[in-house]
């Protein structure tokens, strides 16, 4: 039941590499953030886990996966990589809905519970960590915008639709 989770997880000792515990302003509040935990291992399916996390207003979900990973829990398992919604590497269904988690906050569920899932239709690994093999030949055809693009400097920051073929 969630109730013997929580309580399951008040009761954990700190994991003796696990940093100190950060300071929280004297506005934090407590928001609950289910899991859908899949480690290969030991699970024959996927479960539920929930974990009571204080955060801020200015507190990503992404922020909110690493406090637990930072305090709670250091099994956990997700991807991510620049924190300011570009590389998508972040990338997990969100209550139900594809979101980056870095660029996700979680004051736009509180007081209710989030809901934190790998991106549907792709093969998951463990936790919230998908196999991003399917993944890079499209994030590929979106980078391009984003490049320099090739030739001489006068054509240099045009749109590839723009550019000489």
């Amino acid at each position: 039941s969630p109730e013997r989770a929580r309580m399951a997880l008040r009761a954990k000792k700190p994991k003796p590499n696990a940093r100190k515990s950060r300071a929280m302003p004297d506005n934090e509040k407590i928001i609950e953030i289910e899991v859908l935990r899949y480690r290969p291992e030991q699970d024959a399916e996927p479960v539920l886990q929930t974990y009571q996390v204080p955060f801020t207003d200015d507190m990503s979900v992404l922020q909110g996966l690493q406090y637990i990973k930072d305090e709670l829990d250091g099994t956990l398992s997700f991807r991510w990589s620049c924190r300011m919604g570009v590389c998508g590497s972040c990338g997990m269904m969100v209550n139900g809905t594809p979101r980056l988690a870095c660029s996700a906050f979680l004051k736009e569920w509180y007081p209710n519970p989030v809901r934190v899932e790998p991106l549907s239709h792709f093969p998951v690994i463990r936790d919230l960590a998908i196999t991003a093999v399917t993944l890079t030949p499209s994030m590929m055809r979106a980078l391009r915008f984003f490049l320099p693009a090739p030739g001489p400097p006068e054509c240099r920051g045009l749109r590839a639709e723009a550019l000489p073929r």
